[in-house]
């Protein structure tokens, strides 16, 4: 029986293998401004986004209002200026799911921290073309995730029951906000290991894209 209308996905991490390099611009700031770090207190922010992140890090980091806005100002000028010139890796299982969607004639679409400019340079970069769906991105969303604000949106947008749609996360943050919207999850993790709530809370947890293709097929047609 068909229990899911649309297919929400994240991007970041989830589509695309962009944690990484934002993870080394990340390091390299701190190296700059000859901060202890460690580097890996990234991987606590990872999947936040705009006020919620950049509180993050002040608190993670010891840094003042006035500070941990400079240091998020200039960690965005610098991962941006990579992201526009780099290669951006898809995650396994992309591929196939894309092929999947376009023959299933599914109803999915993107809902991302990242600003238009880089969901459409992922997307074009591999030749995937755009969902005919609207896209969320970071200038529509004034709460982002673990805030249910995204995923909400982006019901509201395609005019679907926030009960009726499924979503793909790999971070602890957008599941937490799929599931505070009311949604159905599947968790494909990347940097960040699924809690024993997680596998409880979700529909499953797999290993790639294209693990989700099954769980499509029993859901969705």
């Amino acid at each position: 029986m068909k229990t899911i209308d649309l297919i929400l996905f994240d991007m970041d991490g989830t589509m695309f293998d962009t944690e990484q390099i934002w993870f080394e611009v990340f390091r390299d700031l701190l190296k700059d401004m000859d901060h202890p770090g460690p580097p890996e207190l990234y991987f606590r922010a990872a999947g936040t986004g705009g006020e919620i992140e950049r509180r993050l890090f002040a608190e993670l980091l010891g840094l003042s209002d006035e500070d941990s806005y400079s240091f998020v100002k200039e960690l965005y000028r610098r991962g941006s200026e990579t992201l526009l010139t780099c290669f951006i890796p898809k995650k396994p299982g992309l591929d196939a799911m894309m092929q999947f969607l376009r023959e299933s004639g599914l109803r999915w679409t993107i809902v991302s921290s990242s600003p238009r400019y880089l969901i459409d340079r992922y997307l074009s970069l591999h030749g995937i073309d755009p969902p005919e769906e609207p896209i969320v991105d970071v200038s529509m969303i004034r709460h982002s995730k673990p805030s249910p604000e995204p995923y909400l949106i982006a019901a509201g947008l395609c005019g679907t029951d926030p009960a009726r749609c499924l979503v793909v996360e790999d971070a602890h943050t957008g599941v937490s906000s799929a599931l505070a919207a009311g949604m159905s999850v599947i968790m494909v993790p990347d940097i960040n290991e699924p809690t024993d709530e997680e596998r409880r809370r979700t529909v499953a947890v797999v290993e790639a894209l294209d693990d989700v293709i099954p769980f499509l097929q029993d859901l969705c047609l």
